[in-house]
């Protein structure tokens, strides 16, 4: 009979197979899922045995993620911005990068009277469901082309009770489009649209699990994006906008929004990594 130590310590030698960043994560993430504990217990208990059902479900558990499956679609949840995500193959999986555009979004709301935000392509409602526990002086509407992604930021945000949050199905901003046009005070709309190339998803093998939709964004990776800003070009009226991308895509970005909006001045925000990777710039109707 193995014990928790030494179970850990043999399946992050065999996670070390795959191209991730930290094995030793995704061991922990799994036995914690197994034994119902949380991952600080691990290593307080590591002398504590695994019994019998215990080690045949971390084996099996394992084996499915040498084969490629995400750890957080194996257990069901990501952790995001410190809140329990529930996450499917319908979703895309979080990433700590995102909790970028949460922090940029929570500091405009401070500065905003009754602001409305939108996420748009808010697949699980992360960002939602974050922003909401966070603050309650804004209004908070999600967007999703997919059905299936809505029914899961649905069922998120009714487990925290953020049953206030409209979501609606749609493209991009189509859906919202008179929120955004009646709403008399700042409205912000955030965006972790696909953004990857089509060579990057096509050589990405860690990612072939994930909604290929929800990663893939065309040839440069911002086919999306061009769709997002027409939108926002057409309603005429000032907004925040907040979004993710690609490092290599800051200075194509920055052209693309100066097309539309020529007096805007974008604020590249860099991750904990010291890339660029959030761009959030006032889009203002004087400049139409």
């Amino acid at each position: 009979m193995t014990t928790i130590s030494l179970a850990l310590k043999a399946a992050a030698a065999k996670l070390k197979r795959l191209p991730i960043a930290r094995p030793e994560l995704d061991a922990e993430v799994l036995l914690a899922w197994v034994i119902k504990r949380p991952k600080e217990f691990l290593y307080a208990h590591g002398e504590q045995p695994l019994n019998s059902r215990q080690s045949k479900q971390f084996a099996a558990l394992l084996k499915r993620r040498l084969k490629g499956e995400p750890a957080a679609y194996l257990t069901g949840v990501k952790e995001f911005y410190g809140w329990p995500v529930k996450v499917n193959k319908r979703v895309l999986i979080p990433r700590p990068e995102t909790e970028l555009l949460v922090e940029s979004a929570l500091d405009l709301i401070t500065k905003c009277n009754h602001p409305l935000l939108i996420d748009v392509g808010t697949g699980s409602g992360a960002i939602l469901l974050a922003v909401g526990k966070n603050v309650t002086s804004v209004k908070l509407i999600g967007t999703d082309a997919s059905a299936a992604a809505l029914a899961v930021a649905r069922d998120n945000l009714r487990r925290f009770r953020l049953t206030k949050i409209k979501l609606r199905q749609g493209d991009l901003l189509t859906p919202v489009k008179k929120w955004v046009v009646r709403h008399r005070d700042e409205v912000i709309v955030v965006a972790n649209l696909p953004y990857l190339t089509t060579k990057q998803w096509q050589e990405a093998a860690e990612i072939k699990h994930e909604p290929r939709q929800a990663l893939d964004g065309g040839p440069d990776g911002l086919n999306l994006y061009r769709r997002l800003f027409i939108q926002l070009a057409d309603i005429k009226k000032s907004v925040y906008l907040i979004i993710e991308f690609d490092p290599g895509q800051s200075l194509k970005l920055k052209r693309l929004i100066k097309k539309h909006w020529p007096a805007a001045r974008p604020l590249i925000k860099k991750d904990l990594a010291g890339r660029d990777r959030c761009l959030v710039v006032r889009l203002d109707s004087d400049d139409y």
